[in-house]
């Protein structure tokens, strides 16, 4: 399986054509949730990065084939719950789902462009110990 590995898909993850790829073949595992699994890990990474995919509504237009992101979740089992994309000021964040009603993830979506960066480094550091 090829990765993508440019600044590109960096810098705008939600332009990926390839979403679930890495978790391609392998079952979100809802039953265990006292350790540590990699194929759940792989289905997390994958939602943070299809959160950065835009809906049809939040942006002008798109070429034609282009799949949203309530597109890709549905094709793998998965919907966005009611209420579809929450935002708070900056934050941005959603809620997704299996229909069987056995987990939910929230994923929250981190800088997005030179705005978001600019209120990034308004965030005061605080020691550590």
């Amino acid at each position: 399986m090829a990765i993508d590995r440019t600044l590109q898909a960096l810098l705008n993850p939600g332009e990926a054509e390839d979403f679930f790829s890495l978790a391609a073949g392998v079952t979100f595992e809802s039953s265990v949730c006292d350790r540590f699994l990699p194929a759940n890990a792989l289905w997390l990474a994958e939602f943070c990065r299809l959160i950065y995919r835009q809906e049809l509504d939040e942006v002008a237009s798109r070429p034609a084939g282009h799949r949203t992101r309530r597109q890709w979740l549905t094709s793998h089992g998965w919907t966005e719950a009611t209420g579809h994309h929450f935002q708070a000021g900056t934050t941005r964040a959603s809620l997704f789902t299996r229909p069987a009603g056995d987990v939910a993830v929230l994923v929250f979506r981190g800088t997005l462009g030179p705005g978001d960066f600019l209120i990034d480094l308004q965030v005061p550091l605080r020691p550590w110990t």
